[in-house]
């Protein structure tokens, strides 16, 4: 396919099933491209001259900073936490959630304890920032999920979480106490040394836009349809 606009883009995308099957299904609709059925994390689309690096979410925002790829797909809370200076291109407004404080509504924070407020989180930067907004300088203890389980064994009050319907904070005796920022699956890049990269991940994002905004199947994973209880 002839597509000289999109030569030597590498995109960074999440190694992720349904982020996976979203990219697939637009390279197939708009370019005639499937990609492999293959275990391969780096991929060359001969078609499109584009290179995919396919990584865990987490990893991106620091891929996009040490400029592996020249554009990232990532949760626009990863960029935040990593404190990238990036350029949102697009965003998608697919897979959202709520950045929130959640613990036990009749305990801390909202009551009296003894000693400093413990707060866990998987964000240890973008934490103390969210917090302070609110009034609250906690101590922080880092995390790799599951905040339900630290808070229930008793290592930490509340947490600084990630939320969609609330059915697991529910399931195990917690509250939404508060929320505290929004985040969704966004396009990003770095100021470009030339104006050469900026034109190829425009275009390549333009694409991805339009390709969307036909996309009534998706409506349900948009941030209008996301519930913060």
């Amino acid at each position: 396919m002839d597509a000289p606009g999109y030569s030597g883009l590498r995109v960074g995308f999440p190694n992720v099933p349904r982020q996976l099957g979203l990219l697939a299904q637009f390279l197939y609709d708009t370019f005639g491209v499937r990609l492999p059925e293959s275990r391969r994390l780096t991929i060359w689309i001969d078609e499109l001259g584009v290179s995919l690096a396919l990584a865990r979410p987490r990893d991106l925002p620091t891929m996009l900073r040490d400029r592996l790829v020249d554009l990232a797909f990532c949760g626009s809370d990863l960029l935040d936490e990593e404190q990238v200076d990036a350029q949102i291109l697009l965003n998608t407004g697919l897979f959202p959630c709520f950045l929130v404080l959640v613990g036990r509504a009749a305990g801390p924070p909202g009551g009296a304890k003894a000693g400093p407020l413990r707060i866990g989180s998987q964000y240890p930067s973008l934490t103390p920032r969210l917090l302070s907004e609110i009034g609250l300088k906690p101590t922080i203890r880092t995390f790799h999920g599951t905040a339900e389980t630290w808070i229930n064994l008793g290592a930490i009050d509340a947490a600084v979480d990630t939320w969609r319907t609330g059915a697991t904070a529910s399931a195990n005796g917690l509250d939404l106490i508060t929320i505290l920022a929004e985040t969704a699956f966004v396009a990003a890049t770095l100021p470009a040394d030339t104006g050469l990269i900026d034109a190829r991940s425009s275009a390549f994002v333009d694409k991805l836009e339009g390709w969307l905004a036909g996309q009534g199947a998706l409506a349900g994973t948009r941030n209008g349809h996301l519930s913060p209880i």
